[in-house]
């Protein structure tokens, strides 16, 4: 061994037998090499401050010396109010009146939703109108949507006007797909009392174009300058203040992150609902806690308005055409917020109350106004509180004999209830008063009023949320934005494809299939779980006739029908749920002892990528019963009045339980009960011992029951059968019956 240098850090260093007797250099031995370890790794085991990120909506690039965790440490709450409701999803034609013009729906060309809406000119310059949008001396606007010119010579644009004063928006003469377009209004210089949105063209007589995705938003008056002057851009406008359905907040925001070696972390906030003023000046506000576990400091509360509420008939101006009705409501700052309706239409607090679709909330209630037209109930007809409790479920009353859609009940005659249909029809009639919910029909287009409001004192809250966010050595690539559903409980269908027994997801290709279809289209599907366990097994694929752009398929050999399935997924149509946050504050570690200290208090605090949505929502999903085919003569003891005889794994896939009680069966030894399918028979043959009674003298007599594993031999696979002689067929108990399956 001789003097030489570590391999690392180049540290000197001396060989005791031949450098023993050398003189100590204190520069050469000690200062030099401490310089060098302080070079090296001073810099990583100091306290240095994290460093700050802000994220925005869409991809951006982060790059990092190491893997760190990625923390994020607050995201702000916003509102965004589309002033045409639902109508300028272009799905309907009722709400859009025409001028110089013929209007229909076109499903061919479409930015949003099934269809949009068509526009052929009959004159120079003709439009769809949807009037009465923004009422005079309420502010400044920005109005905007998607075209697409098919034909049209001199352009196709859209317009705020009150026939006197108007702002028009850029024109199209793109043919090949649909552009983001916009203008700004003062509603203050409006010589009428409101103003109409008029979706316009101009060439020749028989020229036409496509519009959707309409919008119209509040915006603050500096808002309105940095739009005139170009300051903000056109797409930053399209990110901001894209189409929504009503009144939408911050909602299932995902962040996913994606480094070069294809490592992924993502955090998941499903149903945050961060809401604000439409200026921002009061607002929810999401953060970490000490357990680093996001939590909501919550200004605003949204509230479902069905029949489940206290509702109860308030007053009505005699011989009006509206009811007014309430339920107590105590938590709240009077008379803020909106109530948006079954329709979509946006309604906004008047005090007092003076005419249909109004609605205010102070003195420890919350009061809307009904039209008679929708509920059905006639001016001189005072509804009881069950009848006010059907109307917020969906139900519409009328008069037996009479028009279901346009009659009211006085009094006299026969009630009947019924809901609209998507097709604008009065369905379901019946002269029961419905106490359940209509819109969990599959054909039902009423979709329940909610009201969002602020509240009095704002309250602190844990938020549902999955996962935990890594940065990775090298370049991550970090995407924010908005539309995750996790662990939606799915209802796969199975049918004969010809070559194959297969289930499917969200595909929709016939009736044997559409009742497996998501809550919402789906864009992406990322994970099926099975009893809350990955399931791998699924193929996703995306075909024809697939509501959205993905479904998932599983041959039968490989599903359990009794498990609980559930699909996390991105949802195509975003606007029906929510929007992305405008900025997500966030942090990671500079240096090795940041990120040592991160991951010791993730450690601590027990961060797992399985989290809250899993551990406590999930585990509530149980595997469902499935129904016995019993034989021998064997039936349910007491008919429908008894728990159905079936069987079931438990919650972790490795026992099968039995339950019921059946009667009136063969009883000789060897009589076979039913028979369980392959993913139900145990390993190895179980016993089990029960209680049964003869009619006489109907005393309890100890039933062995056998059952055969699904490897046979001596036994048929998965038989349940008699194993003991004396058995009574009065009644027998299969209650309480449980075994492994691998032991």
């Amino acid at each position: 061994m001789m003097a030489g240098n570590t391999p690392n850090l180049d540290l000197y260093k001396k060989d005791p037998l031949t450098d023993g007797n050398d003189y100590f250099d204190i520069d050469t031995m000690l200062n030099e090499n401490w310089d060098k370890i302080d070079n090296a790794v001073g810099g990583q085991v100091v306290h240095s401050p994290p460093t700050p990120v802000t994220l925005t909506a869409g991809t951006q690039t982060i790059n990092v010396d190491r893997d760190t965790p990625f923390a994020v440490l607050n995201i702000q709450g916003l509102t965004r109010v589309n002033l045409l409701g639902r109508d300028g999803n272009c799905e309907d034609l009722k709400p859009f009146g025409r001028v110089n013009a013929a209007i229909e729906l076109d499903s061919n060309n479409k930015q949003f939703g099934s269809n949009s809406l068509k526009v052929t000119i009959s004159a120079t310059t003709g439009y769809g109108q949807r009037t009465h949008v923004i009422t005079k001396n309420t502010g400044m606007y920005l109005f905007c949507g998607y075209v697409k010119n098919g034909n049209l010579s001199g352009g196709a644009q859209i317009e705020i006007s009150d026939n006197t004063y108007a702002r028009r928006s850029q024109k199209v003469t793109d043919t090949e797909k649909f552009n983001f377009v916009y203008g700004t209004i003062d509603s203050s210089l409006f010589s009428s009392s409101t103003a109409s949105f008029n979706a316009m063209g101009s060439g020749a007589s028989g020229e036409y174009a496509y519009f959707d995705g309409l919008a119209v938003y509040w915006i603050p008056a500096e808002t309105k300058t940095d739009i005139d002057s170009g300051k903000i851009t056109s797409a930053q406008i399209e990110n901001e203040y894209g189409y929504v359905d009503s009144l939408q907040n911050v909602n299932a925001v995902y962040i996913n992150t994606k480094a070069e070696d294809a490592r992924e972390s993502y955090l998941y906030l499903p149903t945050c609902q961060l809401a604000s003023n439409l200026d921002g000046s009061v607002a929810d506000r999401m953060y970490m806690d000490n357990e680093g576990k996001p939590r909501v400091l919550r200004q605003y509360r949204r509230v479902v308005l069905d029949g489940s509420l206290n509702w109860n008939y308030n007053t009505a101006p005699v011989g009006g055409n509206y009811k007014e009705v309430r339920f107590p409501l105590t938590d709240n700052r009077p008379n803020t917020g909106y109530v948006v309706k079954y329709d979509g239409k946006i309604i906004n607090p008047v005090n007092p109350l003076n005419g249909p679709d109004q609605f205010n909330h102070n003195n420890g209630f919350f009061r809307v106004t009904i039209p008679n037209s929708d509920s059905g109930w006639g001016p001189d007809y005072t509804p009881t509180k069950e009848e006010v409790k059907a109307y917020f479920y969906g139900w519409k009353m009328w008069r037996s004999g009479e028009d279901s859609k346009t009659s009211q009940y006085n009094g006299e005659g026969t009630k009947y209830w019924g809901y609209w249909d998507a097709n604008g029809n009065i369905v379901n009639g019946t002269p029961v008063l419905p106490t359940t919910s209509a819109y969990t029909n599959s054909n039902a287009a009423y979709k329940p009023y909610f009201l969002q409001y602020q509240l009095a004192t704002a309250v602190d809250e844990p938020l549902e949320y999955e996962g935990s966010l890594m940065l990775y050595e090298g370049t991550n690539q970090v995407e924010v934005g908005t539309g995750i559903v996790v662990r939606e409980k799915a209802n796969p269908q199975g049918f004969n494809s010809g070559n194959a027994y297969i289930y499917v997801i969200n595909s929709v290709f016939d009736e044997r299939v559409s009742a497996g279809k998501l809550d919402f289209r789906a864009d992406k599907l990322l994970s099926i779980y099975r009893n809350n366990k990955q399931d791998k097994y699924w193929i996703f694929e995306s075909p024809g006739k697939t509501y959205g752009n993905e479904q998932a398929k599983i041959y039968d050999y490989n599903y359990d029908p009794s498990a609980v399935y559930q699909v996390t997924y991105l949802a195509l149509d975003t606007y029906k749920i929510g929007i992305s946050p405008t900025e997500i504050s966030a942090e990671y570690a500079v240096n090795l002892r940041g990120t040592v200290d991160s991951l010791v208090e993730g450690n601590k605090n027990a961060l797992s990528r399985i989290t809250v949505l899993e551990n406590e929502t999930a585990m509530k999903e149980q595997p469902e019963w499935i129904q016995a085919t019993l034989l021998n003569g064997w039936v349910q003891n007491k008919g429908v009045t008894e728990t159905p005889v079936g069987y079931r794994k438990t919650s972790d896939g490795k026992r099968v339980q039995l339950r019921g009680i059946i009667k009136d069966g063969v009883v000789n030894k060897g009589t076979h009960l039913f028979f369980l399918p392959v993913d139900y028979q145990p390993k190895y043959n179980k016993n089990a011992v029960t209680w049964s009674a003869t009619v006489t003298p109907n005393e309890p007599v100890a039933t062995r029951i056998f059952i055969g594993s699904r490897l046979g031999g001596d036994s048929l696979p998965g038989e349940v059968k008699l194993q003991s002689s004396g058995a009574g067929n009065r009644w027998l108990v299969l209650d309480g019956i449980e075994f492994d399956l691998e032991e």
